[in-house]
């Protein structure tokens, strides 16, 4: 068909020739090229399946099993199963592996300072930050705190850094607090 456009020029239009001339293509009824000559053969044995798969198969089960929950009452009985709500009665050490541990024996931790370190001065205000930041963390444990306390202790007392300390006049020289 022949279109004339206003400007003068003429348009063909194809689009029903193509449709009345479409042949579908038959894609395997071609020469085979040989390069695929023997059947696959079948394993005797099953592959391994990675767990990652198997734990996704796994888990895609489970959350297809579990029905959803009809109101906030389920809602929050699924979450207190799952460990994302606090067990009742309430316990501020719930799930942590130390929780036989005092409280006060993570809080205060001055009291392991009074053997060896000065009663006043910036080595004595650096260790009671050091305490500090040490009470504030939940996640460490009270061996880990005592540990993190000695090793400055054991800094301090190492003989390069010891002598810059005691020639300032920061900390006491071992001569003087053996003789005392």
């Amino acid at each position: 068909m022949v279109f004339k456009l206003e400007t003068g020029k003429s348009m063909i239009r194809t689009g029903d020739s193509d449709e009345a001339s479409y042949v579908p293509k038959d894609i395997f009824g071609g020469q085979p090229l040989g390069i695929f000559t023997e059947p696959l053969p079948a394993s005797a044995e099953p592959q391994e399946v990675l767990t990652t798969w198997r734990k996704c198969v796994q888990r895609e089960l489970e959350l297809l099993g579990t029905p959803s929950p009809r109101n906030a009452l389920e809602e929050h009985i699924l979450w207190t199963e799952q460990g994302k709500l606090w067990k009742f009665p309430i316990d501020n050490e719930q799930d942590l592996e130390y929780a036989e541990e005092k409280f006060h024996h993570h809080v205060f931790l001055t009291q392991h300072l009074q053997p060896w370190c000065p009663a006043s001065g910036p080595i004595r205000h650096f260790m009671e930050l050091i305490c500090v930041g040490l009470s504030k963390n939940p996640y460490a444990s009270v061996e880990y705190k005592k540990k993190t306390i000695l090793w400055f202790k054991s800094y301090f007392e190492r003989a390069e850094i010891n002598e810059i300390l005691v020639h300032q006049g920061l900390w006491a020289e071992q001569n003087q607090s053996k003789e005392v």
